[in-house]
């Protein structure tokens, strides 16, 4: 990636994490709705930059402890999704994703007690949602 697109993607990870809540105060729905028009924007001009938008959001809903910041993250990805589709790179680690949330397994370990079966094991010890 060029540092102009190194650039742009640090720029929509701000983005993300101020549409998420996760830098100050949750966004107002109007700042949420141009955040989103932006990140969106950016994926639609620079299909370079769509993989990295996918895979970042992809990271945010994996492990992260707070409900709220996560939930956003998946309107995020829902509205990528129906924006423009994944390319060929990025649609299998999507798909794994999805169908990880939609299915979850047991996790093999005891950290999560009577939940287990609700949880697969992530690097930070929390459930796949």
């Amino acid at each position: 990636m060029n540092s102009d697109h190194m650039g742009r993607a640090t720029k929509m990870f701000a983005g993300m994490l101020k549409y998420m809540g996760e830098q100050g105060d949750p966004a107002e729905p109007a700042v949420g709705i141009e955040i989103a028009q932006k990140l969106l924007h950016q994926g639609l001009k620079r299909p370079e930059l769509k993989d990295e938008l996918y895979m970042q959001l992809l990271k945010q809903t994996r492990g992260n402890p707070n409900v709220n910041s996560r939930t956003k993250a998946w309107e995020l990805f829902q509205l990528t999704a129906a924006t423009m589709p994944p390319s060929k790179v990025s649609v299998k680690s999507s798909n794994e994703r999805v169908g990880a949330c939609a299915h979850p397994t047991p996790c093999p370990c005891s950290r999560h007690g009577k939940e287990s079966a609700l949880f697969e094991c992530s690097p930070r010890g929390r459930g796949p949602c």
